[in-house]
């Protein structure tokens, strides 16, 4: 009791101390800190512009959602690899007309660009699909992004693929490329409507897209 005595008085004494000699705000907060009796607005430091915060809470949510781990699931058709990138089991399901797709795409892409070409993997993603593939006879690479273009690459990371440095630009390139150009149109718009009839169709959850095979139907999956 008596050191709690002690220590109101000791803190009025300080009180008349700093109001008769107009101490500064700083000794203020100084001496409310020593004997705890801070509250929250002395705390304060700085002005907080709610709108601004607000502002920004909007902005890391957003990139919260952005950066929400995504699932892929794997699918080998026949010779090819396609992977369907999605938020929910549901968006990883590839329907019998998908794979249907995918497979005319390898056969038309043999049948009017070049029947010499290595396919990478089609990635279904949402709002694009991405596709490549090594053109043999160009030594070179082709890249599909759809709502964007078709792309040839001539330099590579992979010591495997030895892509030329110089590729000569005679009748042959400019026949497999302009042919390439002419495909890329009509890949595009098969699998923009492949996207858009995903996003009208609603999938039941229930069916899982992960484990098992099925070779009868030309197809495999399997969890990446």
């Amino acid at each position: 009791m008596n050191n709690r005595h002690d220590e109101i008085k000791n803190l009025l004494t300080a009180s008349r101390n700093m109001l008769s000699n107009k101490n500064s705000l700083y000794e203020t907060h100084h001496i409310k800190k020593q004997y705890g009796i801070l509250n929250e607005d002395d705390s304060v430091t700085k002005k907080v512009n709610v709108a601004k915060s607000i502002e920004q809470q909007f902005e890391d949510d957003e990139e919260d959602l952005k950066n929400e781990d995504e699932k892929v699931q794997g699918y080998r058709i026949l010779n090819g690899l396609m992977y369907v990138v999605g938020k929910t089991d549901a968006e990883l399901i590839l329907t019998e007309d998908e794979k249907t797709a995918f497979k005319e795409s390898m056969d038309e892409f043999f049948n009017e660009v070049s029947d010499a070409v290595d396919f990478d993997e089609l990635i279904l993603y949402p709002k694009k699909v991405e596709w490549s593939g090594f053109l043999n006879t160009l030594g070179v690479k082709f890249k599909f992004i759809t709502n964007d273009s078709a792309y040839l690459l001539f330099e590579s990371d992979d010591e495997e693929v030895q892509i030329k440095p110089m590729v000569k630009l005679d009748q042959d390139f400019k026949e497999i490329t302009d042919k390439l150009g002419i495909f890329f149109g009509k890949f595009e718009s098969k699998w923009n409507q492949i996207i858009a009839e995903r996003k009208k169709t609603k999938i039941p959850i229930e069916r899982k897209p992960l484990g098992g095979k099925n070779l009868e139907g030309g197809y495999e999956t399997f969890k990446v």
